[in-house]
């Protein structure tokens, strides 16, 4: 069977098409993986967001109940009651009802002694009064957590495990109406955490809420897998069910401070389906995208190059077949297919010259072999730089700007309103992208230290409004670590001449490091600064976690960390000390580091009060 070579045309269009699938499919598939790992990350914050929600409405109940109990117990009729005086106090105040209005399962009127004054159930499913659980006589014993109230203003509160089910608690000491002691024992409430309290919150988080005791027997799979996942670090896990459901884990603890119940609050997840909806369309766009700029490049091409290049093939076919040489190609336009065809002519004109000269015929032969062989470098310079022109006008620019802007058009209502939660998935879009321009400039900042080029902008700065101003991004996280910030400012050190960017961000990495590597709780930082002749001298210290003798030889080594304890329970790069020693040694100045492990760390830097030239490294 006779075969015929593939058209030129048809090359075109299989390179353009075969061009345009790979690089669609690489622009997807690249998209596809950053922007579902954002909304993975989004759906996860999502989740402990809605996982803390509902920790957040049990400690509202918890703290409702005790505020209850709180009015019972600072009353003076059960102050009188406990100690025997007031005999019809049970008759007169407490009811069926009074279980019902308030919602407890269990009522305990404790004296002085640990003797029970009044005890009783309830069971608020059928209104009808029951005996104290048994299980709460181990709550009821000398040492109980229950009884230890040291002072007024005493509030035991939380959850306690009981063989008939998990139960709220809240005990107050009994005092007098006005707040006043002797405290005469103890007020104790509880109501079960039942499924119908368990239901009530999640309508009112409008969540679905599921609790197992945490070394229940028959614990179901999926908490069994999740059981042993949780650590310091991460208190509340997530575990996506199927494409249509997410879950977030938690462990709650008792009023002894031990873990008892494990929960899971099940949500959709519809921010992860928005983001694979929004991968669909991107997926018909660049498709859409493609087949548009790929028939618009073929129409050019076929118009500019193949249309023109098949007319003069059949001109020359023509002229070959008539073997008429004074017959000339059409010679159009001013590019290399022009270029070609008047190469043409002169070949046909050489051929025609020499049919009438014979007596030049070796040197007219050899000046048509010259020119076939120019005629050829053309040919073959024109098809590099045709295939050239098709590849490189199939070069399609990455939809990432487009996606950012429209989300910042979307998010202005520049293309219609967006209802709340549209809004606020498209704020988590822009935020994820600003997070990610800001991991790009630290990279390309450690780019900059690493090859030494950093431009210094020199200008007088306020040493007591830098530092405050620098203080005022810490202060939050401070007071949510009860960490308290001190500083010691030498008023003679009130201006020096420096970059003050640079400064605030060599202040910033140590005063981060310093809340971060305090103790969870507690701890303080102070701040001096101190004018040493012709040198500024700023020293930070801390009472954190402090650091090994045989570790300070590697505190300003880049990407390191000082031991795995740390790693482990630190998040972090190892760039900060790092960078905060090139730019302070680049303006002249010097840092040292001192500590004590396990009392604290000090970082003194220096820095010349006027920057000179023979200060700055390169």
């Amino acid at each position: 069977m006779k075969s015929y070579p593939m058209s030129l045309r048809k090359k075109t269009l299989l390179i353009i098409g075969i061009s345009l699938f790979f690089l669609i499919a690489l622009l997807y598939f690249i998209s596809s993986a950053v922007v579902l790992n954002s909304f993975s990350k989004v759906e996860k914050q999502d989740t402990i967001k809605n996982v803390n929600r509902v920790n957040d409405a049990l400690s509202d109940e918890i703290y409702v109940l005790s505020g209850v109990v709180g009015d019972w117990a600072a009353w003076n009729e059960t102050y009188t009651f406990v100690n025997g005086e007031n005999p019809k106090f049970v008759e007169e105040q407490i009811a069926d009802t009074t279980f019902i209005e308030i919602r407890v399962n269990l009522m305990l009127f404790i004296n002085s002694t640990g003797g029970i004054a009044y005890g009783s159930g309830f069971d608020l499913k059928n209104d009808t009064t029951m005996p104290i659980p048994e299980g709460m006589q181990e709550y009821l014993s000398a040492d109980s957590i229950l009884l230890r109230h040291h002072n007024t203003d005493s509030s035991i509160t939380g959850i306690i495990l009981l063989p008939e089910g998990p139960m709220l608690i809240a005990s107050r000491p009994i005092l007098k109406s006005d707040g006043t002691g002797p405290i005469r024992g103890s007020v104790i409430w509880g109501r079960y955490l039942d499924d119908e309290e368990i239901k009530m919150i999640g309508t009112k988080t409008h969540l679905n809420i599921t609790m197992q005791r945490l070394y229940d027997t028959k614990l179901p799979s999926d908490f069994l897998s999740v059981r042993d996942s949780f650590s310091e670090n991460e208190a509340i896990v997530v575990r996506p069910f199927n494409v249509k459901s997410i879950a977030g884990y938690t462990i709650l603890n008792d009023v002894r401070g031990a873990p008892a119940l494990m929960m899971r609050v099940d949500m959709p997840r519809d921010i992860f389906n928005q983001g694979q909806m929004g991968m669909r369309y991107l997926l018909i766009s660049l498709i859409v995208l493609g087949l548009v700029f790929g028939v618009l490049t073929l129409w050019l091409l076929d118009k500019l190059i193949i249309s023109r290049l098949s007319r003069l093939n059949s001109e020359v076919i023509g002229i070959s077949t008539t073997k008429e040489l004074s017959q000339r190609v059409a010679a159009e336009g001013g590019d290399e297919l022009s270029s070609l065809s008047g190469s043409i002519n002169k070949m046909l004109e050489a051929l025609e010259i020499s049919e009438k000269e014979q007596r030049r015929a070796e040197e007219e032969r050899k000046k048509f072999e010259d020119i076939r062989l120019d005629n050829e470098v053309l040919i073959n310079a024109g098809k590099v730089k045709a295939e050239l022109l098709a590849i490189m006008s199939h070069e399609l620019r990455t939809p990432l700007n487009a996606v950012i802007g429209f989300s910042e058009l979307m998010k202005g209502d520049a293309i219609g309103e967006l209802n709340e939660n549209q809004k606020r998935y498209m704020e988590k879009i822009l935020t994820g992208g600003i997070n990610l321009l800001s991991l790009v400039n630290r990279i390309l900042e450690l780019s900059r230290v690493e090859v030494g080029k950093i431009e210094l902008f020199i200008e007088k700065m306020s040493v007591p409004a830098t530092i405050n101003d620098t203080l005022t991004m810490f202060k939050e996280k401070a007071m949510k670590h009860n960490i308290l910030i001190n500083t010691d400012l030498d008023p003679q050190l009130d201006e020096i001449e420096t970059d003050v960017q640079k400064f605030k961000h060599i202040l910033f990495n140590l005063l981060g490091n310093a809340i971060k590597f305090s103790k969870p709780e507690g701890g303080t930082i102070t701040i001096r600064t101190k004018k040493e002749g012709d040198m500024a001298e700023f020293t930070i210290s801390d009472t954190g976690i402090g650091i090994k003798e045989e570790d300070m030889g590697r505190l300003f080594r880049i990407f390191e960390q000082l031991d795995s304890g740390i790693k482990r329970h630190y998040d972090g790069t190892g760039l900060g000390l790092a960078v905060s020693k090139k730019l302070v040694e680049i303006q002249g100045g010097r840092i040292t580091a001192k500590s004590k492990y396990g009392e604290g760390s000090t970082f003194t830097f220096t820095l010349p009060l006027a920057i000179k030239k023979e200060n700055v490294q390169n």
